[in-house]
């Protein structure tokens, strides 16, 4: 999904980082737009632009992960 100009949302450049850094693992992009909205992705923001890190991407899916066994 793009934004209209061309670029990528967000959570397109976070699929894009989960599937390149953890092979066969997919994820659907409401998913993460959901995570980003309600504030369990971490974020910082840089002027306007909203950015997230591997590391916060890991901590967030380790989340989910506990939520899943529990």
């Amino acid at each position: 999904v793009d934004d209209g100009l061309g670029r990528q949302t967000m959570a397109d450049e976070v699929i894009a980082d989960v599937e390149s850094r953890y092979d066969g693992m997919r994820v659907v992009p409401r998913t993460v737009e959901n995570a980003l909205r309600r504030y369990q992705l971490k974020t910082y923001r840089v002027g306007l632009k909203r950015y997230t890190t591997p590391e916060f991407i890991d901590e967030w899916l380790e989340s989910c992960i506990a939520v899943a066994k529990s």
